[in-house]
């Protein structure tokens, strides 16, 4: 058995100044309350732990560490009327198990209990810019956040059969003390919440497979997954509960045919299906596949293909799937490499995603480079 203690002091200091100015006149500031923040915000605390390693065998083992930790917390907003000081007590025990059944066969569990409290970033009253397209700001309560979490995973390896497999489920349990809401207005952002106790549980499980074959110098894996989440959310003032289900299988070739031909392929199914407030939303599937291709001819000549597909049923027919492709070559002298590269060789001109998140949508259209071919030199002087 192994003890060990560990006592530390911690203090963390903030400050946030921001202000936005004229864009006529750079040296003009704007002087509304909520396009500035002049924010301050001090931590200090202590952290007490223990942890504990035993060997119950010499195939069984595990540790188990115990903290405990304080933090005074204070904070204001000259701009905003916020002057708040409070302290917080955090528990967080962690735990883990080793066990080996067999030379081939490892178990592992984890286990552990969180407790946190929100940064700085829901400090912001006043707007401040997130990218060079959009500015938000919050008007949050403080929140604190506890998480439960428990997995099992197991690993199989056979080095005479190059076979190897891994299964993994997890469960946690999240409660938080506020329900956050968005609202847009152009590029305007509003991060707000309201004080609602809530708990969301996520369920996850996956199953990996993989065998090396000798016959055909392949490397050969499988992936297969679930997920299951539920909860509430607060979306334009109303309560709403939500859950999401989706399971993806995920196969993968990696084969070295000949010393020349270098092959890999790769593809992702996934569906996935929402419900908020009992209404079930229509499914979706998505499919990506991406194949490349390297061909040696000659030791100086490399050949590369790459081909990608991408396919998604939320999207109206004409845009549904995407296809992109790309050819290369290089050629290597001694002090010279040659370099041809065919970009978007089927001119596709758009690419477009749609997604859920909670009660949310996203729609995102990129516009593509067209069709084009880049001649490139690189020399070496020395």
């Amino acid at each position: 058995m192994i003890i060990s203690y560990k006592a530390q002091i911690f203090t963390n200091i903030y400050r946030l100044h921001t202000q936005m100015y004229n864009d006529l006149n750079r040296n003009i500031p704007l002087i509304a309350d909520s396009l500035q923040n002049d924010l301050s915000r001090n931590e200090f605390g202590g952290i007490l732990s223990t942890s504990i390693s035993y060997k119950f065998s010499s195939s069984l083992y595990g540790t188990i560490t115990i903290p405990f930790e304080y933090v005074w917390m204070q904070r204001k907003d000259l701009n905003h009327n916020l002057n708040k000081n409070k302290g917080y007590t955090l528990f967080s025990p962690f735990l883990q198990l080793n066990y080996i059944i067999s030379p081939r066969i490892k178990l592992f569990i984890i286990a552990n209990h969180n407790q946190s409290i929100g940064g700085i970033q829901e400090d912001y009253s006043g707007y401040i810019m997130g990218n060079y397209r959009s500015v938000k700001r919050t008007g949050l309560i403080q929140s604190e956040n506890r998480s439960t979490f428990g997995s099992i995973s197991m690993d199989y390896k056979n080095p005479f059969t190059a076979f190897f497999g891994g299964l993994y489920f997890s469960f946690s349990n999240n409660w938080t003390n506020i329900l956050r809401d968005y609202r847009y207005n152009g590029i305007y952002a509003n991060e707000d919440g309201i004080y609602h106790p809530n708990s969301s549980n996520t369920v996850r499980g996956n199953l990996s497979l993989g065998k090396n074959v000798d016959a055909i110098c392949s490397d050969l894996k499988l992936h297969v997954g679930f997920l299951y989440f539920n909860g509430l959310t607060l979306n334009q003032g109303e309560i709403t509960k939500f859950s999401t289900q989706s399971w993806n299988i995920s196969p993968s070739v990696s084969s070295d045919i000949t010393k020349w031909l270098i092959i890999k392929y790769n593809a992702d199914y996934r569906q996935s299906l929402q419900v908020i407030s009992e209404e079930k939303k229509p499914v979706i599937h998505n499919f990506r596949q991406n194949i490349t291709t390297s061909i040696i001819p000659i030791k100086k000549l490399i050949l590369s293909l790459s081909f990608n597909h991408y396919y998604n049923s939320a999207l109206s027919e004409n845009t549904k799937s995407a296809w992109f492709g790309n050819i290369g070559f290089k050629y290597i002298m001694k002090k010279v490499e040659i370099m041809i590269d065919w970009t978007n060789i089927f001119n596709t001109r758009q690419f477009i995603t749609s997604s859920y998140s909670n009660v949310m949508s996203y729609y995102v259209q990129y516009v593509m480079r067209p069709s084009e071919v880049l001649l490139r030199v690189k020399f070496k002087l020395l």
